[in-house]
């Protein structure tokens, strides 16, 4: 049986990856996160993606998923 943090190891060895690449998701939930019959995690709609080298500020989101930092900014404006 696969525990909490082998997931939460999982996504963020699958996050490190896709920043390695420049490749930002911008839309991780419960609802994008796939597990496999075995147990694999993988990470589903890149929709809201991007590949960039500077880091974005458009909230692009989930609302209720958004990060603070994002939250925050754009309550300021």
């Amino acid at each position: 049986m696969v525990k909490i943090h082998q997931y939460i190891a999982s996504l963020a060895c699958a996050l490190i990856y896709c920043h390695g690449k420049h490749v930002i998701h911008r839309d991780i939930k419960p609802e994008n996160l796939l597990v496999g019959a075995q147990g694999d995690l993988n990470i589903a709609d890149f929709g809201w993606s991007v590949h960039t080298f500077n880091r974005r500020q458009t909230m692009c989101d989930t609302l209720d998923y958004l990060p603070p930092e994002m939250g925050k900014s754009h309550l300021m404006k």
